[in-house]
C-alpha cells in the first residue's frame, strides 16, 4: 500500500469517526499535493488528452444547446492541463479563460502564447481570482474529481461555491466526473500511479449542486474504454439559481 492509499484510508476512517472538517481537510490537502505531483510528472498522459475524440466533440455540441458561442459569452475552463479544451472553446467562438494548478502544465501552455496571459491563471479550483459574476459558463471536465466531499467551505463544496461566485445569474455549470460511490484510491494504468477520486452518482452530485446554489437540468451517463477496462462517467448541466437562499 502506497502513501496515497494510506491517506485515503485514513481520511475515510476519520470520517466514520466523526472527525472535524478541519482535520479532514488537512488530510485531503496532503492527498491533493500528491495528485498534483503525479500530473506534473505524467507528461505522456497529458499529451494524450490533446486528442479530440468524438466523445469530446459531443460535449461541446451539447453545450451549444444551452449557450450559443459568441465573443460576448465568457467561458471558464478549470484545470486546463494540456490546454486542449481552451483551444476548442476558442475555436467554437467563446471568450475563453482558464486555470491550472500544476506549475509545469501552466507554464508549458503559457509559453505557447496562444492566449493572453491575463486569461490564464495559476490557481486551485477552490480559490479563483476572477471577480464575482464574471462568466456565463464554468466547465469542470474531469477536473474536480480528486477532491473529497467534506462539507460547506471545504474541498468539493468550496470548488462549487467558487464556481457559483464567478458565474453570472442563470449561468451554466458543466461537470463531467467519474461515476460510482465513495472516496477511493485508484491506479487507472495511465502512468500516473495511484490517485484519489471522489466518485458520484445522480443523488450525491445532485445534492452537492443543490447545496452550492445550483439546479441540475440534465444528467448523462457514459461508459468509456480505457486500458481494457470500462470506466463509468457521469455528466451534468446545471444552472446557477439567482438567489440560492430562496
Amino acid at each position: 500500500m502506497n502513501k496515497i492509499e494510506k491517506l485515503v484510508n485514513l481520511f475515510n476512517y476519520y470520517k466514520t469517526q466523526g472527525a472535524t472538517s478541519e482535520s479532514l481537510n488537512k488530510t485531503a490537502d496532503k492527498i491533493q499535493k500528491i495528485n498534483i505531483k503525479a500530473y506534473s510528472r505524467g507528461t505522456s498522459f497529458v499529451n494524450r488528452r490533446n486528442i479530440v475524440s468524438e466523445f469530446e466533440i459531443q460535449k461541446w455540441d451539447r453545450l451549444k444547446c444551452y449557450v450559443k458561442p459568441s465573443k460576448q459569452i465568457k467561458l471558464f475552463d478549470s484545470a486546463f492541463g494540456s490546454g486542449r479544451d481552451l483551444i476548442i472553446a476558442k475555436d467554437e467562438g467563446y471568450d475563453v479563460y482558464g486555470c491550472e494548478l500544476s506549475n509545469y502544465l501552466y507554464n508549458d501552455f503559457l509559453k505557447q502564447s496562444l492566449f493572453d496571459k491575463r486569461n490564464l491563471i495559476k490557481s486551485d479550483l477552490r480559490f479563483i481570482s476572477f471577480g464575482d459574476e464574471t462568466f456565463d459558463i464554468v466547465r469542470h471536465n474531469a477536473s474536480f474529481l480528486h477532491m473529497p466531499i467534506i462539507g460547506e467551505g471545504y474541498t468539493a463544496h468550496l470548488c462549487l461555491q467558487e464556481s457559483y461566485r464567478i458565474l453570472k445569474p442563470e449561468g451554466i455549470l458543466y461537470i463531467c466526473t467519474k461515476e460510482g460511490t465513495g472516496f477511493v484510491a485508484i491506479d487507472t494504468q495511465d502512468g500516473l500511479g495511484v490517485r484519489s477520486f471522489q466518485l458520484y452518482n445522480e443523488q450525491t452530485l445532485g445534492d452537492l449542486l443543490k447545496e452550492c446554489g445550483f439546479v441540475a437540468i440534465e444528467f448523462n451517463h457514459y461508459i468509456r474504454q480505457r486500458n481494457g477496462k470500462n470506466i463509468l462517467w457521469i455528466e451534468v448541466y446545471a444552472k446557477k439559481i439567482k438567489n440560492k437562499k430562496s
